[in-house]
């Protein structure tokens, strides 16, 4: 009985020691410690995905440009992103809609697995949308497709570049499911138009544009739903009584916007049109002899400055340029109507001139007949009237629009147009957002990989912690 006794008052003894008790708290600190981790770790999950996700890529191919924010910004009804995903298949765009969710409440990002549940996809489009975006309102859905979503283009060295343009086409189908009418585009055909690119038909459609073709051989006017015709890069003239039909649309409060190359001088009757409101081609072809306004080693490909306008004041806040290759001056006419009002939105410097031979220049030094710049390249033009205002959009470098020519100022021609459209048809926005270059390194991890390194950060440390708490309390132990 005394053994247990004396057994008894050890134990006890043992626990009052300094040394215990400098163990105990050691220990109590490790376990404080790991409690304090977890919680981190749970609220930092709780945060919202700008806080705690970052873009370390030099293109920011995960973050939201300024014009994806604002729009996301102002949406005030119910919107869900289902982001079709498999595995780590999907991941990326999955990434991205989070971004979208964290700056309005009113987005709701689901993840679908279009293997597993294959009719989920076919109750929105029967295209095959594999990894791709399905963006859903009240009023209508919009699709994106994972073959969509990257693109590949032949640079002019012959190299290639991949895009990724998730960006553009979620922000643009969150547009469209969330606009009461899309603007309707009319394009004028039967006089040698030049036909629109696919890479920029899409972008037009992409930006929530209704395209359609018009000849007005067979019709008494422009319809009544056209919020703009355009006429892109005629070769043959319009007819008097097509003219007509445009100068009656435009006095009706409509939106005409035209390209021309040159000599657009010789369209009599679409340059009539033109002076109408107060515009006419300056004879030449423009030359720039400032090696600040064009590209290296090609005078006429010029890179003008741009105008104060709601169509180039994006492009001037991202410091980007417009290339216009084969460019004609305008100019405005003398007895012009005091109620058109003009704005230039593209000018050469006072060193351009513009050379009467034309194509056929055997030299870009001025010589006898030369114009001396500066030239404007576009105008836009308004006039109000009882009917509306009317809008119209010369830009005299046709060329503008070809896909080389965009690639070259990393799509800024595109978004020229888009804008141009934007402000012809009074869309209160464009999304002109560039697709990002997929030219970075990556650290790819795979799910198994992410979740080792998951397991590592939550568990193996916080334990390891714990057990060095363990260890510093044994040795010291050992040392009483």
């Amino acid at each position: 009985m005394a053994e247990k006794q004396d057994f008894k008052t050890k134990v006890k003894g043992a626990f009052g020691t300094k040394a215990f008790k400098s163990g105990g708290y050691s220990l109590l600190a490790s376990v404080i410690v790991i409690v304090i981790v977890f919680a981190l770790n749970m609220a930092v999950g709780a945060l919202p995905a700008n806080w705690t996700k970052f873009d370390m890529t030099d293109t920011g191919m995960f973050s939201l440009s300024d014009q994806s924010k604002e729009l996301v910004k102002s949406i005030d009804e119910p919107v869900t992103i289902y982001v079709l995903q498999s595995g780590s298949n999907g991941e990326t765009v999955y990434e991205l809609a989070l971004q979208y969710r964290a700056l309005n409440s009113n987005i709701t990002v689901e993840v679908r697995d279009p293997v597993a549940n294959p009719g989920f996809v076919q109750q929105y489009t029967d295209e095959q949308l594999g990894y791709g975006v399905i963006v859903e309102s009240a009023r209508r859905s919009a699709t994106v497709s994972s073959s969509s979503l990257y693109r590949t283009e032949m640079a002019t060295d012959g190299s290639y570049q991949y895009y990724f343009d998730g960006e553009s086409l979620i922000t643009g189908a969150l547009d469209k499911v969330t606009t009461d009418t899309l603007p309707k585009i009319y394009r004028l055909v039967g006089h040698g138009e030049a036909e629109l690119s696919a890479a920029l038909t899409a972008s037009i459609e992409t930006d929530n544009f209704e395209l359609e073709d018009l000849s007005l051989l067979s019709m008494d006017s422009v319809p009544e739903d056209a919020d703009c015709v355009l006429i892109h890069r005629p070769s043959s003239d319009l007819s008097e009584d097509d003219a007509a039909k445009l100068a009656s649309y435009l006095e009706g409060g409509g939106a005409v916007m035209l390209f021309t190359e040159y000599p657009a001088g010789e369209l009599t009757n679409l340059c009539a049109l033109a002076a109408g409101y107060g515009l006419a081609p300056v004879d030449g072809l423009v030359v720039e002899r400032n090696a600040n306004y064009y590209i290296s080693g090609y005078p006429l490909f010029l890179l003008p400055v741009l105008g104060e306008h709601e169509i180039t004041s994006p492009l001037s806040h991202e410091q980007s340029y417009v290339l216009v290759p084969g460019a004609q001056g305008l100019t405005i006419l003398d007895g012009a109507r005091d109620t058109l009002s003009f704005t230039s939105l593209m000018q050469t410097s006072k060193d351009a001139i513009s050379k009467l031979k034309g194509t056929e220049l055997d030299t870009t030094e001025k010589e006898e007949g030369d114009i001396d710049g500066p030239f404007d390249l576009a105008y836009a033009v308004t006039e109000d009237n009882e009917d509306g205002q009317a809008r119209f959009l010369w830009v005299a470098g046709g060329s503008i629009t070809e896909d080389s020519a965009d690639s070259i100022v990393s799509g800024a021609n595109t978004g020229f147009l888009l804008n141009s459209l934007g402000w012809l048809t009074g869309k209160d926005s464009s999304v002109t957002i560039r697709s990002e270059a997929i030219t970075n390194d990556y650290l790819t991890l795979t799910a198994g990989a992410s979740t080792a390194w998951s397991i590592v950060f939550i568990a193996v440390l916080p334990l390891a912690v714990l057990a060095a708490g363990i260890v510093v309390y044994v040795i010291r132990r050992k040392r009483i």
